[in-house]
């Protein structure tokens, strides 16, 4: 059972959030006309509720219909209405037909999908003046495979007067049965993290998943880095963005880890300390607080994708000294500051908002 999502050969599950099944089915049809081809004559007369009747042994659609206009153009309103005269729903349209003389076919496009039934009714609720013939006799008018029959007119009870609706287009279809497809859902792996570990003149990025690694360099994958560490050369390329993205057994990736940006491989300095405040900074402006720096020291501050983006040189120092840093141009975002000297590196996340 469930109505039908989609026709066609391919379809697109919304976002999923559990396993599910779906169902699909194949269709086989034909198309068909049934009614009166065209009318014998060209008396008219405009709608109240008036129609033909007829029999559906099984659902089809009504794609179109003719109807042939008498005098001036105007809104038809149709309905197909149930044994009772009740308004099947999603079977109703308002059409505008043009201006005829009686002898010239304008087809109505329905597309209604019609169900089984028996004294259904096809009515113009209102229309201008169109063409129907009286006591013409003929009914029944059933589609060559039976499965519409056209049994008689329609005005507050059974007519031999035909009105209307000519040359009926009718498709209808036969499914086969459905087949169950499984959808599972598989939860992707949580975010890794990332730990660094210098070691001198290299750089050991450790995931914090065991397998399942892809190692990505300023958002480009790494050919061939897809175990659980990844060793950074120390080489002035290789310094900029790292992160590792995790991929189950089952195709699904994790989000990427929070950047690591790699600057240097050295150690830090013994027996420096740096402050750095306010962080996060929401003005740009920084205040960095300095001690144990002996040795003139180069101050680098570099985005999350590795860049320079501003290089001072500060004095050697054997107290504390504090600097005033303006990022008040820069975008906001994450950013290392690097400083370097003889004795080695020290590093600190800033973040701008």
């Amino acid at each position: 059972g469930g109505p039908a999502l989609a026709t066609g050969g391919t379809f697109t599950t919304p976002a999923l959030t559990a396993s599910r099944q779906y169902f699909v089915e194949a269709t086989t049809g034909s198309a068909e006309t049934v009614g009166r081809p065209v009318p014998a004559a060209t008396t008219s007369a405009t709608a109240s509720t008036y129609g033909l009747v007829f029999t559906a042994t099984s659902s089809f659609t009504l794609t179109s219909v003719d109807v042939y206009p008498a005098s001036t153009a105007g809104n038809l309103v149709v309905q197909v209405q149930d044994n009772t005269g009740t308004l099947i729903p999603g079977l109703a349209a308002t059409v505008a037909v043009p201006a005829g003389t009686g002898t010239t076919a304008f087809t109505v496009p329905l597309n209604f999908n019609v169900p089984a039934g028996t004294g259904l009714r096809l009515v113009a609720i209102s229309s201008p003046s169109l063409v129907r013939e009286g006591s013409v006799g003929g009914f029944p008018y059933t589609s060559p495979s039976g499965a519409v029959s056209i049994t008689n007119g329609y005005i507050t009870g059974t007519s031999t007067t035909y009105y209307y609706f000519y040359n009926w287009q009718v498709s209808t279809a036969c499914a086969g049965p459905r087949t169950a497809i499984q959808v599972n859902v598989n939860p992707a792996p949580a975010q890794p993290t990332l730990t660094a570990t210098y070691n001198g003149t290299t750089t050991t990025l450790t995931s914090s998943a065991a397998t399942g690694n892809q190692f990505y360099f300023n958002g480009v994958a790494i050919a061939g880095a897809t175990g659980q560490t990844y060793v950074v050369n120390g080489a002035a390329t290789t310094y900029g963005s790292y992160t590792v993205v995790v991929t189950n057994s089952a195709g699904c990736s994790s989000p990427a880890s929070v950047a690591t940006v790699v600057t240097t491989t050295r150690a830090g300095i013994a027996g420096a300390s740096l402050r750095v405040y306010p962080n996060p900074t929401p003005t740009g402006q920084v205040t960095l607080e300095l001690s144990g720096f002996r040795s003139a020291t180069q101050l680098a501050v570099i985005d999350a994708l590795g860049r320079l983006v501003r290089s001072e040189m500060l004095p050697a120092t054997t107290g504390v000294i504090t600097h005033q840093l303006n990022l008040a141009g820069t975008a906001p975002g994450v950013y290392m500051l690097r400083l370097t000297n003889a004795d080695g590196v020290e590093t600190r996340r800033l973040i701008r908002e």
